[in-house]
């Protein structure tokens, strides 16, 4: 956490609106970090939710724009045909047909016809903001 709080049994709250139901000593609550904080570039094997596509190539502690919906040029890792399904989490930073496997995240649909690999990219419809 931002605060440098991990295991504190108590953490100080500043509410911007006030509570509409009141808290009582059995109340609980949680807190969650931002699914946009400390991304992580692609792995083979998916870590955690996939959070966009980034238009340039991206180094540890510096912002980005990822792209979540609509047609993005994205690297495939094998021929994908017109209108299939890609998912991301079978090699890092490429998307594979779905047909190809099973489990992983769906990411888009393919737009390109026959786009081959070897550092080609294709163009994805990007469904991640659905």
């Amino acid at each position: 956490m931002g605060l440098g709080i991990q295991h504190a049994t108590e953490i100080p709250l500043t509410m911007y609106d006030a509570l509409t139901v009141a808290l009582t000593t059995s109340s609980k609550a949680g807190l969650v970090q931002n699914p946009f904080a400390n991304v992580i570039a692609s792995e083979a094997v998916v870590a955690g939710i996939v959070t966009g596509v980034p238009m340039l190539t991206t180094t540890a502690s510096y912002y980005v724009w990822l792209q979540r919906g609509g047609p993005a040029a994205v690297a495939v890792n094998t021929t994908i045909a017109l209108g299939t399904t890609v998912v991301a989490g079978i090699t890092a930073a490429k998307v594979d047909p779905e047909a190809s496997v099973t489990g992983e995240v769906n990411v888009g649909y393919c737009m390109t016809p026959g786009v081959t690999a070897g550092g080609d990219h294709a163009l994805i419809f990007l469904t991640l903001d659905s």
